[in-house]
């Protein structure tokens, strides 16, 4: 799991460098890291699905989104 965190702190660098990017980039892995833990917990606990409603496919999307666009708007559109 800890391979997933430097691979994102990783992003998050390239795109302090080539974008513009305010935060830490260190800051931003961790709580993408934190995230995904919980958004996994919940997927497979089967708590997101009674939640929402949604199937594993659309909350992935969901998540993903999220996560790349920061702005919690709906995937579709």
């Amino acid at each position: 799991m800890f391979h997933t965190y430097q691979v994102a702190k990783k992003v998050h660098e390239r795109k302090a460098v080539n974008e513009d990017f305010s935060g830490k980039p260190d800051h931003a892995a961790m709580m993408g890291w934190m995230m995904l833990h919980g958004f996994c917990s919940l997927l497979i606990s089967g708590l997101l699905q009674s939640a929402e409603g949604l199937d594993t496919e659309q909350l992935k999307e969901m998540f993903l989104h999220f996560y790349n666009q920061g702005d919690g708007k709906d995937c579709s559109e």
